[in-house]
């Protein structure tokens, strides 16, 4: 995105009238790398437009007529969003979210550098009507008017997610202002309010911007569900509730990927943490990564324990079956905020299988049933493992000895090593479906073609087929030898 971004810049410098503005600029002011460009023109968004797909492609469309604003969206999810200025750039900014949100640039300014400390005072060029620079020195999130909110709902969400994101404090009548107006977040568009969300589940240390959703009141409407996991108490393998140790299995997955916080073996070991790293990052379905949804399996995978929780005569508790409650829910929670079909498998396996992982680092396990999970969580398997370690981490109850703790996140790691070294080496997931199937033998839909998709995918287990074209090859001579059977058994 970042090399796009340039080429965009770059494109569109020689255009007059055209400026950058919100959260590109605030991350340029302040040395972050951005990611998101808005951009405001003084002239017609469709030049602007024009400009922005000659250099890097895309496709145009105005948003809304009405007002002009236009959007260029690219095939990798990505997009520009191009408004028009028939009040002024001023005004156009003082109607905006939070002060460190409007701020301007002239466009070709973010290909240099940013003074290096900030200045008292904006450099020239930089327009900046409610004072967000001073407030981006100080390291505060402030409205910018008293109706911003109510404006649009959706601010109440993204102020959480800006101050989480840059660990910036929040202007106490902020705060309140925010709590205020938490209920009318519940108006907003599903698919806004997951974006937003997710956003928010993509920043380092997360688990505060949860605490403090649910202080707030807006995880009442994000996900209403936590509101039943506080108070739940567990067995004495835990030594928290269900809430909180959710909550703490949020941190431990920060601190397990901050290579300082913990100790080995309860760090990521330094030789995962590249293949770890880029595969938080992988995108799904842009603009989310697996990190985000990671996170939000991990705030779900203990979603159905109130529903099955059970306690003995002698009062121990168990909670048996949740975590196909908690999947059940989960699945819920992506048809609610329209997750992508990809989106749902993922959120929802990893859920639905968060407790296999635990049973495969007994040393007598056999290598045969470490490649079927591999195999049938696919995608999923590292963030299970991922998951694996925060939970143990997260239980620290009298029942739990810290060597049994040390001996399962060992386990996860020596079982995430052997994920990566496979995936480099042969494809996991088996390499055709029963349409491929269908299609390459004229085959009807029916019991055969499971039967012969369970038989491939049993000897990809033991002999990984390289790609499509063996495993294909390979179901012929299932058929023959099935024909064959059919023949002898004639009477």
């Amino acid at each position: 995105m970042r090399e796009m971004n340039e080429a965009i810049i770059e494109a569109l410098e020689g255009l007059a009238g055209v400026w950058a503005v919100g959260g590109a600029v605030r991350d340029w002011a302040i040395g972050r790398p951005f990611k998101d460009l808005d951009i405001a023109v003084e002239g017609d968004v469709r030049s602007a437009g024009a400009a922005v797909m000659a250099a890097v492609g895309g496709h145009f469309f105005l948003m809304h007529p009405a007002s002009q604003t236009a959007r260029v969206a690219f095939a990798d999810g990505a997009w520009v969003d191009i408004v028009p200025l028939p009040h002024g750039l001023e005004a156009d900014l003082q109607r905006r979210d939070y002060t460190v949100n409007a701020l301007a640039a002239p466009i070709g300014m973010l290909r240099r550098p940013a003074p290096s400390p900030m200045p008292a005072a904006p450099p020239p060029g930089v327009v900046d009507p409610t004072g967000g620079w001073g407030d981006l020195r100080a390291g505060i999130v402030r409205l910018t008017h008293s109706t911003a909110l109510e404006e649009d709902p959706l601010r109440t969400l993204r102020g959480l997610r800006v101050a989480t994101t840059l660990r910036f404090a929040t202007e106490p009548s902020t705060w309140r202002a925010i709590e205020r107006c938490a209920p009318l977040l519940a108006r907003v568009s599903p698919e806004r309010v997951r974006d937003e969300w997710l956003a928010l589940l993509d920043a380092p240390r997360a688990r505060d911007g949860v605490a403090r959703a649910a202080d707030l009141g807006l995880l009442d409407v994000v996900l209403p569900e936590w509101r039943e996991l506080e108070g739940v108490t567990q067995n004495p393998y835990h030594h928290l509730d269900v809430w909180d140790h959710t909550l703490d299995v949020l941190h431990q997955f920060d601190a397990m990927l901050s290579r300082t916080a913990l100790e080995p073996p309860l760090r990521l070991p330094d030789d995962l943490y590249d293949d770890v790293s880029a595969y938080l990052g992988e995108t799904v379905s842009a603009p989310h990564t697996r990190r985000a949804l990671i996170r939000q399996a991990m705030l779900m995978h203990d979603s159905g324990k109130p529903a099955t929780r059970t306690e003995d005569g002698v009062g121990r508790v168990r909670f048996h079956g949740h975590e196909g409650a908690s999947a059940d829910t989960a699945r819920d929670w992506a048809h609610r905020f329209r997750l992508s079909g990809k989106e749902r498998d993922f959120l929802t396996g990893v859920v639905g299988l968060h407790m296999r992982p635990g049973a495969l680092v007994d040393p007598g396990v056999t290598e045969r049933a470490v490649k079927r999970f591999l195999r049938d969580a696919g995608p999923a398997a590292p963030a299970l493992f991922i998951l694996n370690a925060a939970d143990r981490l997260a239980a620290r109850g009298p029942w739990t000895t810290d060597e049994e703790v040390d001996t399962q996140v060992e386990g996860t790691w020596r079982l995430l090593r052997l994920w990566f070294e496979m995936k480099h080496t042969v494809a996991l997931p088996l390499p055709l479906s029963g349409r491929d199937l269908m299609s390459a033998y004229n085959l009807p839909a029916g019991p055969r073609i499971g039967r012969l998709i369970q038989m491939l995918r049993d000897i990809h287990l033991d002999a990984p087929f390289p790609d499509r074209t063996a495993a294909v090859e390979a179901a012929r001579g299932l058929l023959t030898e099935e024909e064959h059977c059919d023949t002898m058994g004639e009477p």
